[in-house]
């Protein structure tokens, strides 16, 4: 009996001793698993400071005032004295029209140019037959031009205030022209989220040609005592739509919903979603969940 005790205790004391190796074994492991899964990832620590930046968009330039010229009379083009591209005055003669009626003379009328500018394009050639409602040219005025661009509704605002713009071509990469803006529309397209802008810009020299792609620019913005990031700090979910970091305390990261306010190519300001106090993930941030074991690296 005493010898059956004795080999029940010594069956439980082993089972016990292999359960304790068992468990010590198995956390350790865990703790591995763990260590091995754990995130690498690089942070940052929030700044406050200055913020500047400027606003970009792209339009296009179209001429400042744009004529149809139409003929008096009923005729025959005899002869143009001009071209496509020439520059006219306001008066020159563009063509004489002449009315070609057997046994009668007419003296032939003048076709002038109602501004100063450039013939953009002659609609018919010379012999064609004409008559006051067919436009036989078109010319633009080329001192002032236009340029046109959409601004996003929520951009609006920061053209308070603002008078000038600079403006670039692809033509004359570094040449600027200077822009004022003239006419900001009242209204908001519906598809595109954008109001229409334009400025008028002196043409010295008739550098700039309507249908010319145009870069406009907005003077810098400069905001004081702002917290900054880094660009790549901020998360931007496309399909939530959802704008967000991962602030990282005892290894473990933390999701940070996020306001933004100005941006520049490289910085965003924070208006809330972090105090400045945290460390924040910049690299490895579009690997993470709200929760994860991560592992900070230089």
């Amino acid at each position: 009996m005493k010898r059956t005790v004795l080999v029940l205790l010594l069956i439980f004391l082993a089972g016990l001793t292999a359960f304790r190796v068992y468990r010590s074994i198995s956390s350790k492991e865990k703790l591995a698993t763990e260590e091995k899964t754990a995130i690498p990832v690089k942070v940052v620590h929030p700044v406050k400071g200055k913020f500047s930046y400027q606003l970009h968009f792209t339009g296009n330039v179209l001429p400042d005032k744009q004529v149809n010229v139409y003929p008096e009379v009923t005729g025959k083009i005899e002869k143009f004295l001009v071209g496509e591209g020439d520059l006219v005055e306001e008066d020159d003669v563009i063509a004489y029209i002449g009315k070609d009626i057997p046994g009668m003379k007419y003296e032939r009328a003048k076709l002038k140019s109602p501004i100063t500018g450039i013939i953009a394009r002659l609609n018919l050639d010379a012999g064609s037959y004409v008559a006051p409602q067919v436009p036989v040219a078109s010319i633009i005025k080329m001192n002032i031009v236009k340029v046109s661009f959409s601004v996003p509704e929520k951009r609006l605002s920061e053209l308070s205030g603002v008078k000038q713009v600079n403006i670039s071509v692809d033509t004359y990469p570094d040449t600027v022209f200077t822009g004022k803006i003239t006419n900001i529309s009242p209204v908001v397209d519906p598809m595109s989220r954008s109001a229409k802008v334009e400025c008028i810009v002196r043409n010295r020299g008739y550098l700039l040609k309507p249908g010319m792609f145009a870069r406009v620019t907005l003077p810098t913005i400069t905001k004081e005592n702002v917290l900054i990031l880094p660009q790549n700090a901020v998360v931007r979910n496309l399909e939530t739509g959802e704008i967000y970091a991962f602030t990282v305390k005892e290894n473990i990261a933390h999701k940070k919903m996020l306001k933004l306010g100005l941006e520049n190519e490289d910085s965003v300001e924070i208006i809330s979603g972090i105090s400045g106090d945290e460390l924040v993930v910049s690299r490895g941030n579009y690997y993470l969940s709200d929760g994860v074991t991560v592992e900070i690296v230089e």
